[in-house]
Order: structure tokens, then C-alpha cells, then sequence
């Protein structure tokens, strides 16, 4: 039901989940660069078994 000059309640903490997504960006930011990491070393060693010694 929708009354006149109330204020609406959320039931989400805003600071809560501002908090929580800064954690969730900085986790995916490190994964991230872990993959980036991984692919280069896979990527080295791809061209090392390819070279002719």
C-alpha cells in the first residue's frame, strides 16, 4: 500500500553492499591478473618446446 509523505524503507544497507562490491571488484581485479600471469607462462613455455636448441 503506498501512503503520501512517507519515506520508503529498503531493506538493502547501502554502505553494506558498496562494501561488499569494492570486495568483490578487488577479488576479480587479482584473479585477473593471475590468469594474465598464467597465460604468460604458458605462453613462454609453448615457445620454448617450439625452438630449436
Amino acid at each position: 500500500k503506498i501512503h503520501q509523505c512517507f519515506v520508503e524503507r529498503s531493506n538493502v544497507d547501502a554502505i553494506e553492499a558498496i562494501t561488499d562490491m569494492l570486495t568483490i571488484s578487488r577479488s576479480y581485479e587479482s584473479n585477473q591478473k593471475v590468469l594474465q600471469q598464467i597465460d604468460e607462462t604458458i605462453g613462454k613455455a609453448v615457445n620454448e618446446v617450439g625452438s630449436i636448441r
